[in-house]
């Protein structure tokens, strides 16, 4: 098992430790921060593509429920019923029973139960 699979099954187990719960997802990207809040259903990996601005990854960790992004005046529902992390180049995950830390090659992405 590699590296990256390793971190992905870190991930996995402790989103499934939650159970069905509301998380907050905040991205850090490119000094962009962005927050979405979801219902989370279940935890799948998949392909990611959006064909609108080209924006995909060959493997993504696809976070399956109904959520909202939140912007500082208003919330707007997400276009499909998943947020998705792209996850072929995971450099580091950082675990505990409050957070989980991604870091990736495109960004810094933390997830916690509210």
């Amino acid at each position: 098992m590699t590296e990256n699979q390793e971190y992905i099954q870190m991930i996995k187990q402790s989103l499934s430790k939650w159970g069905e719960e509301r998380i907050l997802v905040i991205k850090e990207e490119n000094g962009d921060t962005d927050q979405t809040m979801l219902n989370l259903e279940r935890v799948d990996i998949g392909a990611e593509f959006d064909p609108i601005d080209d924006y995909g990854s060959d493997q993504s960790l696809q976070l399956v429920g109904r959520g909202q992004t939140l912007f500082e005046n208003h919330q707007a529902a997400l276009p499909y019923q998943s947020y998705d992390i792209p996850i072929e180049n995971i450099y580091d995950v950082s675990v505990n029973q409050k957070r989980i830390t991604i870091q990736t090659d495109r960004g810094m992405y933390t997830i916690t139960p509210v």
